[in-house]
């Protein structure tokens, strides 16, 4: 039984997605716990660490999913290094991850129906989102949808998401984090959550 912590430094759009995995993923093969604190970089991570300190878990898998938004770039750099150096620790035997976006989640779910490479606001990515909503018959986009998972599987496309984040962070490796953009490293997450969904849904990814 594989175990997951996810921290989400949004309240809504976040943890409304992964969610998504908790209510399909096999109970029997993993257990995922998903927590939207509303708290940005560094203070999402003082968040998780006291979390897991108070109680006591071990041998879990902790996952940080966190924007750059508006936030210092100088504290989004170093969460992402702390992350990586309590992931060498492996204290307790966790594992330590970080699933970043720069500049925000929104792009994730928008590369789900095209590559974007051109850097936008994020309002714009919004702005896109609300219009391929409306396409396909929902009324808009909005970020406190909880069934945001099952909408984009359904509209979306989950596999050209991997391929085209997976490029962008290909293009955009050699530069720090907080210059890295567009980036979202969300895919590497949902790889690993997707293996534990029924057949026919991970076969999407």
């Amino acid at each position: 039984m594989e175990t997951y912590y996810i921290f989400c430094e949004g309240k809504k759009t976040e943890p409304n997605y992964f969610e998504g995995f908790v209510r399909y993923a096999d109970p029997e093969q993993v257990k995922i716990n998903c927590f939207g604190p509303g708290k940005e970089t560094l203070r999402i991570l003082e968040f998780a660490q006291n979390y897991i300190r108070k109680n006591e878990i071990k041998q879990s898998h902790i996952w940080l999913v966190f924007d750059r938004d508006d936030f210092v770039a100088k504290n989004f750099d170093e969460t992402i290094q702390k992350v990586k150096e309590l992931d060498q620790k492996r204290k307790g035997g966790n594992t330590y991850r970080c699933a970043r976006s720069n500049e925000c989640f929104e792009l994730w779910i928008l590369l789900h129906f095209s590559y974007y490479q051109t850097l936008f606001h994020r309002d714009e990515y919004i702005r896109l989102l609300k219009k391929i909503f409306r396409k396909h018959g929902y009324f808009s986009y909005q970020k406190k949808q909880r069934d945001l998972f099952e909408i984009v599987l359904k509209i979306g496309d989950p596999h050209l998401a991997v391929q085209s984040a997976t490029k962008l962070a290909l293009q955009q490796q050699k530069k720090r984090p907080s210059q890295a953009r567009p980036c979202t490293y969300i895919f590497e997450l949902v790889l690993e959550l997707a293996c534990y969904l029924p057949e026919e849904m991970r076969a999407r990814f």
